[in-house]
């Protein structure tokens, strides 16, 4: 399975969200390979910490430009490839697009700025989708705050309304502490054995990976 991760904005979680998906994945036995192809050095960061701290590799491939035959390449070994693309509209999100099975669309829903974004990025998606009609593409709300959740009732209303936006899952992950301490540490919330909101957060995980078809 071949899953994008990306958005039109940064600072969304989207790293941590595919981080933590990656590590339960591959607790759960499952071959797992990333593609970094933002220019920060937050996923090479993790994979030398979670040698470290687990004695577990997970295989990184860097790649700028045109990532579809790069792609293509890692879904031909593991069994899910996940793809962190910069928060910002570029070859590399429209290539991932023309290949990929999923694309989430991380999104904080209390920013208007990155809502905003939303317009034409469903413009783009939605050009590829015509270049590869079995990519599925999902709103999912981030870095959401229980004083907050009003504006992911929002969000859900006016998406849901107008069948052409990239329309929103059920889920969504709350800004919690937890996920952030993991990734430091070089571990995902199911590797960890106690934390604040532990619970929670490996249950968000879990609920959004079974709504959205990734098995462990």
């Amino acid at each position: 399975m071949k899953i994008l991760f990306a958005s039109n904005k940064g600072g969304v979680g989207k790293t941590t969200t595919l981080l933590n998906i990656a590590a339960w994945l591959q607790r759960n036995g499952k071959a797992v390979c990333l593609i970094k192809a933002d220019r920060n050095n937050d996923i090479f960061s993790f994979v030398e910490k979670r040698k470290e701290a687990l004695g577990q590799t997970l295989p990184v491939i860097e790649q700028f430009g045109d990532l579809a035959a790069c792609i293509e390449r890692a879904a031909n070994k593991y069994e899910f490839v996940l793809v962190d693309c910069a928060g910002h509209d570029s070859v590399e999100f429209r290539t991932a697009l023309q290949v990929c099975d999923l694309y989430l669309c991380l999104l904080k829903p209390s920013s208007d700025f990155e809502v905003e974004t939303l317009n034409e990025l469903t413009v783009t998606v939605r050009k590829a989708e015509k270049l590869n009609p079995k990519l599925r593409s999902v709103v999912v709300p981030t870095r959401v705050k229980p004083q907050r959740f009003n504006k992911v009732i929002e969000l859900r209303a006016a998406l849901t309304a107008d069948p052409i936006f990239i329309q929103p899952v059920k889920s969504y992950i709350s800004e919690l502490s937890i996920f952030e301490d993991a990734c430091n540490a070089g571990v995902g919330v199911h590797d960890c054995g106690s934390g604040s909101s532990l619970g929670k957060a490996k249950a968000q995980i879990e609920l959004l990976c079974k709504e959205v078809g990734i098995n462990s």
